[in-house]
């Protein structure tokens, strides 16, 4: 529709150019003869004859005159004609370019569509951006725990070093002969934790003073977790003085403080009140039972 609009355009401007060239070309004529006879009034008579002795007759001009009048009268009602279809093809052009409803429904929706696409592009750019603050803090979170299992690694190599100067040292020690340490080395500063040694009390049905004298075993008694060495030494010699002599009377064990963390078991408490008995302190390191039963009326008058 468009292009038949350009060719009838394009065809109307052809014949108005024509129309319009003719009219030029037969301006000039008539503007002559009237400059000639406005200009040379005197000379009008001369030249008109002049011209009709060479042109035809005045009869032949008329006719001319008529034809071009017909054809000046055609070239009108066909401008006419061809400007009312020019009108039309006006107003069928501007009622095609004149939004109808589809195309301003589309027009929004690629508005709105437009819109919705900006603003996914700018959630999108926030979301990278915190994924992108996000990885740094990762990085750095990385590189603290890069460098606290170098640190670990560190500490496991001196840990394994010294575990390895221990277990030479060890061994070292197990190829020397073993030295049993000088008691008189030892000060009042290095005390010594004696730990209770749990003895089995004798039955009743032993009545034989042999067989308690093969079953009786020693108490030893609560020391306490500050005695140094010094002072087992001291109470050591004392004991065998009074063996010795061989009257010393039985000694009671020492009964620590309620509620004191180095209290002997209940079942120790119990045998040392309930029977009498006797034993040495032992040494530190090395763990001694010895039996010995519990003085005889008897023989303890025969002594005397």
């Amino acid at each position: 529709m468009f292009q038949g609009s350009e060719a009838s355009l394009s065809s109307v401007q052809r014949d108005f150019d024509a129309i319009k060239a003719l009219a030029e070309a037969e301006k000039p004529k008539h503007n002559t003869k009237v400059t000639k006879l406005k200009t040379k009034p005197s000379e009008a008579k001369v030249v008109e004859a002049e011209e009709g002795e060479k042109d035809h007759p005045s009869e032949d001009c008329a006719g001319y005159h008529r034809q071009l009048e017909s054809t000046v009268c055609l070239m009108r009602e066909m401008l006419s004609l061809q400007e009312v279809e020019m009108v039309e093809l006006k107003e069928l052009v501007l009622s095609h370019q004149a939004p109808s409803e589809s195309t301003q429904h589309l027009r929004d929706q690629l508005s709105q569509m437009k819109n919705e696409l900006k603003a996914s592009v700018l959630e999108l750019r926030g979301e990278v951006q915190e994924l992108q603050q996000d990885r740094e803090v990762l990085r750095r979170e990385l590189g603290a725990v890069r460098e606290e299992l170098h640190l670990r690694d560190r500490t496991v190599q001196s840990l394994r070093e010294q575990l390895q100067s221990l277990k030479s040292t060890c061994k070292h020690q197990a190829q020397t002969p073993d030295s049993q340490p000088s008691t008189s080395t030892l000060t009042e500063t290095n005390p010594v934790q004696i730990q209770p040694i749990p003895t089995s009390t004798p039955t009743l049905t032993e009545t034989s003073p042999a067989a308690q004298s093969q079953k009786r075993t020693t108490q030893p008694y609560a020391w306490n977790a500050s005695t140094t060495m010094s002072h087992l030494q001291e109470r050591l010699s004392q004991h065998i003085s009074e063996d010795a002599e061989g009257c010393r009377p039985w000694p009671q064990p020492k009964q620590p403080p309620p509620g004191s963390a180095d209290d002997p078991p209940a079942f120790i408490q119990l045998a040392s009140t309930s029977l009498p008995h006797r034993g040495t302190p032992p040494r530190s390191g090395h763990s001694t039972t010895t039996s010995a039963a519990p003085p005889d009326p008897e023989r303890r008058q025969q002594d005397m």
